[in-house]
């Protein structure tokens, strides 16, 4: 649950950042439109705030992959346990501390980050 709040508060610091970066780009529209403005001043900052912007996307998508990826590995492990334990209910049991093979133990524990 910590980590669902961590993406929920970077993504409202990054709709901060992004109005921040929408008022530069205002100024700089601003500037270039005035009569004898530096085109090529307004070509570098327009540069500039155009990497800020990727930076500040890849870096909220790189943070929501991470908890995309850790959500459904919790989902897998869950549908795992939940499987292992009706399993073992069953007459006879089930091999390998649960696992339906050897296959299977191997993709949970590398799903899990384990391995």
């Amino acid at each position: 649950m910590e980590e669902e709040e961590q993406l929920i508060h970077s993504h409202r610091g990054h709709i901060d950042e992004v109005v921040g970066i929408v008022k530069e780009e205002m100024t700089l529209l601003n500037e270039v439109d005035k009569p004898g403005s530096d085109v090529e001043v307004y070509a570098k900052g327009l540069d500039k705030v155009l990497l800020k912007k990727m930076k500040i996307i890849s870096d909220l998508r790189e943070k929501l992959l991470n908890f995309y990826s850790h959500l459904k590995t919790e989902e897998h492990m869950s549908k795992l346990f939940e499987r292992n334990q009706e399993m073992a209910g069953t007459p006879g049991g089930t091999p390998r501390g649960g696992y339906v093979d050897d296959h299977e133990a191997s993709e949970a524990f590398t799903a899990a980050g384990t391995v």
